[in-house]
């Protein structure tokens, strides 16, 4: 099998030939010459179909193009034709009709190539060369990168780390990742990175910043090219991350710093996971008056119930008047004043004061009111 310089040497020295046939003079070798160019064009339309057109039909060939422009010699070809002589002769014109005919097919071969590749360079075949990566990655580094997230919780922060050492640690890694070089390539005419809520925070380069702490802002406008930005985590972007491991494999190390971007951001990954959950948890707490001895032991019954959730919020059969309902009685038992924006607050609904208007003017109570009668008995 030819490789893609030899192919690439072999059509550009075609195509000068045919280019040159349009002001070769008649003479008696002329159309030994252009029986020669067309099998050649045939011999090589095959061998390319054969060779290439084949391979990449049938699995993912990402470096199939590597040195060689698919689509560009394709059009040159398509742009020669029609090939004439001058001057021709009969058996001149029945030549170079084959001819046409064989450098029609070797251009359609190199499009179909090209279309091919196209294909095959959609975004699902970079999602899967950066999965591949990762499985590899976790494979061999992915052990070693959970037991170092783990002595950071649990030696720095005694098992329970705060939203800052979460945050600092989360800009630390990302700062190592910079450090390391991976964007060095990437950063030629890199302006600054868009900057959104609750990102990681960075301090801004000013006139007076050092030439690392403005390095600092290239590289975070390299990496939002990797990655998305999602609730309030920065998220690797498959489909991105492959475009990028594929565009630079040819760098300086590019093997070792593949294995370092996929190091920090899992470190990130893992640190911002927990923030999440500490956000999460945060936003689900009781109030503090929802919370006293005497709110829990209603809490619980109400969970058994099946009214709430173990998180104590509503249970998606747990109407808004049955809502309404047990923010009233809750409301009477704990003495509270603003019983209506607390539990509405707390469980993310609005209407409840409208719902006892509701029920007032019609009379009609509420589903299993008596079983909530019941748990606010005592």
């Amino acid at each position: 099998m030819r490789t893609n310089s030899e192919y690439t040497e072999i059509l550009n020295d075609l195509i000068k030939h045919l280019s040159g046939l349009k002001t070769r003079r008649r003479s008696a070798g002329r159309r030994q010459h252009v029986e020669g160019f067309t099998a050649d064009a045939a011999e090589l339309t095959q061998a390319l179909r054969n060779e290439v057109l084949a391979k990449v039909s049938r699995e993912i060939v990402l470096n199939a193009d590597e040195g060689i422009d698919y689509p560009a010699l394709g059009d040159t070809l398509q742009n020669i034709l029609p090939i004439e002589l001058p001057k021709p002769t009969a058996e001149d014109l029945t030549a170079v009709a084959e001819l046409n005919k064989a450098v029609e097919a070797l251009s359609a071969v190199l499009l179909q190539i090209a279309d091919e590749l196209d294909r095959r360079h959609a975004d699902e075949e970079y999602v899967k060369l950066y999965e591949d990566e990762l499985k590899k990655y976790m494979r061999y580094n992915g052990n070693s990168t959970l037991r170092d997230y783990k002595a950071f919780s649990e030696g720095d922060c005694l098992g329970s780390p705060t939203m800052e050492e979460l945050e600092n640690y989360r800009g630390e890694k990302l700062l190592r990742l910079f450090e390391t070089g991976i964007f060095n390539e990437s950063v030629a005419h890199r302006h600054g990175a868009n900057r959104y809520p609750d990102e990681i925070v960075l301090p801004v380069p000013d006139k007076d910043s050092t030439i690392a702490e403005k390095d600092v802002h290239k590289f975070y406008f390299c990496l939002r090219k990797i990655c998305d930005f999602k609730d309030g985590c920065l998220v690797v972007n498959p489909s991105k991350a492959g475009h990028y491991f594929y565009a630079h494999r040819k760098d300086h190390k590019a093997k070792e710093q593949r294995t370092n971007f996929l190091k920090y951001m899992m470190k990130i990954r893992l640190a911002q996971e927990e923030m999440t959950a500490l956000r999460i948890t945060k936003a689900n707490a009781l109030p503090p008056e929802l919370g006293t001895t005497e709110a829990m032991r209603y809490w619980q019954l109400l969970v058994e119930k099946g009214f709430v959730d173990k998180s104590f919020k509503l249970s998606a059969e747990t109407t808004h008047k049955q809502a309404m309902y047990i923010a009233e009685a809750f409301a009477e038992k704990l003495g509270l004043k603003s019983k209506w924006k607390l539990f509405q607050i707390f469980w993310g609904i609005n209407g409840l004061a409208q719902d006892k208007w509701d029920m007032l003017q019609t009379g009609t109570m509420p589903s299993r009111y008596k079983e909530i009668d019941e748990i606010f008995k005592n």
